[in-house]
């Protein structure tokens, strides 16, 4: 069966001509649903899928089709290795599965057991001591965030008698939640968002994993935290308004904070990883606010970055593997021999920092409008910051890499590898196809 598959991903444009047509058919099938139906699709008792998931659902497909192609690690003599390639489909098939869940003890299996492969992943793959510390911090941060959102969960059950999201919605409705149950709710979801205080395991997970782990990582598995903060709020209503803004406040400073950590940053791989953090507090920023034009910057940001933020990665295993290292003073200069991965590194780092034509831009410009509707105007100037410096380190990520005179640590240029070219062309069409349907990829 593995052989099979390996001479399936070994043909290239294949694999990036079926990620295509995937894409545009999991489209065409959202639009449907953006047409015919503003509510959940039950599949079943226990599954079902509305505009929401599936958005999410074909997110997954494709970052799990490129992470698998793209990280040559996961290969051996031209056939896939089975262990590290088993962890990557594993952490893929929990989100799968957690994006059509539709009761809440589901959810919460999927959303925990998610991070299960990634840390086997780490463990297993990992090439530093260090990747010990960055699985005990995983294990760690999720395990004391569960314990009360387990327990809030339990409160629901024994109070509504059922789990059923849509059933506990109906029964919800006039209910004002109190703030601690807010926060047993959403403690879960801000650790693995991650917003910023909580945060701290994230850039070790990413050093420490491989490519393929750093790419399933910043695209799916973060996104699990948007997609249950959505699903609390259609079931309990909206964040308490003191909570909502204490949440975004703290959200845009870290955002802000991590910015400046990029710019002090020398491992390429962090840099990536705290640019991560910084979205995510721009879209944790926007969801918490309650409004349809917040969720729908938040959506469409979530979309974009997790297409971005994988290939960012794999361009960056392609600069690590070409000098040595990671460190961003030995990489200066490295893909100025290489013409074709040097115009897709430029477009990605402006894909990172929200220019057109990537639908990134479209989702920040609806995000903090979305922020700014309800909060005071002392916060200006710090978007305003949040803005310079999210675009100053993408441009110093890029200028250091493909300008200047080359090290003198590496000796030779190679020629650019059509696996991460391939996926890279590919992530490029995707965030480009998606803005010219935002309507059938944003929630209103």
């Amino acid at each position: 069966m593995l052989t099979v598959v390996g001479l399936f991903v070994s043909n290239f444009s294949l694999v990036s001509t079926l990620v295509t047509m995937l894409l545009w058919l999991l489209i065409k099938f959202v639009g449907c649903f953006a047409l015919e139906s503003e509510t959940m699709v039950l599949l079943s008792e226990a599954w079902g899928v509305d505009l929401l998931s599936v958005s999410l659902l074909s997110l997954t497909v494709v970052v799990m089709l490129l992470s698998v192609v793209s990280d040559k690690t996961l290969y051996f003599g031209g056939e896939l290795v089975l262990r590290p390639t088993l962890w990557v489909s594993l952490g893929g098939f929990s989100c799968f599965w957690l994006f059509m869940s539709v009761k809440w003890v589901s959810f919460f299996f999927f959303f925990e057991s998610s991070m299960v492969p990634m840390i086997l992943l780490i463990l297993s793959s990992g090439s530093q001591p260090e990747r010990l510390q960055a699985s005990l911090q995983m294990l760690t941060y999720t395990f004391c965030a569960c314990i009360p959102m387990l327990a809030m969960i339990c409160v629901i059950i024994l109070g509504k008698g059922t789990d059923h999201m849509v059933l506990v919605s109906m029964c919800s409705k006039g209910e004002v939640w109190g703030q601690t149950s807010w926060v047993f709710l959403l403690m879960g979801m801000m650790v693995k968002m991650p917003i910023f205080l909580v945060h701290g395991w994230l850039p070790k997970a990413h050093v420490e994993a491989p490519m393929s782990g750093s790419m399933m990582l910043a695209g799916v598995f973060l996104k699990t935290s948007v997609y249950g903060i959505c699903r609390l709020c259609l079931c309990f209503g909206c964040i308490p308004i003191k909570m909502s803004l204490a949440l975004a406040s703290v959200s845009l400073w870290g955002s802000v904070v991590t910015s400046l950590v990029c710019l002090s940053c020398a491992d390429i791989k962090r840099i990536i990883a705290y640019s991560s953090v910084a979205h995510m507090g721009i879209i944790t920023s926007s969801l918490v606010m309650g409004t349809s034009l917040s969720w729908a910057g938040s959506v469409c940001v979530s979309l974009a970055h997790g297409i971005c933020s994988p290939c960012l990665f794999m361009i960056s295993g392609f600069v690590s593997n070409l000098s040595g290292s990671r460190s961003i003073l030995i990489c200066k200069g490295v893909l100025s021999g290489v013409p074709l991965m040097n115009l897709v590194w430029f477009i990605y780092n402006c894909f990172n920092l929200g220019a057109p034509p990537g639908s990134g831009f479209f989702g920040e410009y609806a995000c903090y409008c979305g922020v700014l509707s309800l909060m005071s105007a002392y916060l200006i100037p710090m978007l305003i910051y949040l803005l310079t410096l999210g675009g100053s380190f993408s441009v110093m990520l890029y200028a250091i890499t493909a300008h200047g005179p080359k090290s003198d640590l590496v000796s030779t240029w190679s020629a650019p590898p059509t696996r991460e070219m391939a996926c890279a062309v590919v992530g490029s069409c995707i965030l480009m196809m998606s803005s010219l349907c935002l309507d059938m990829v944003l929630i209103g």
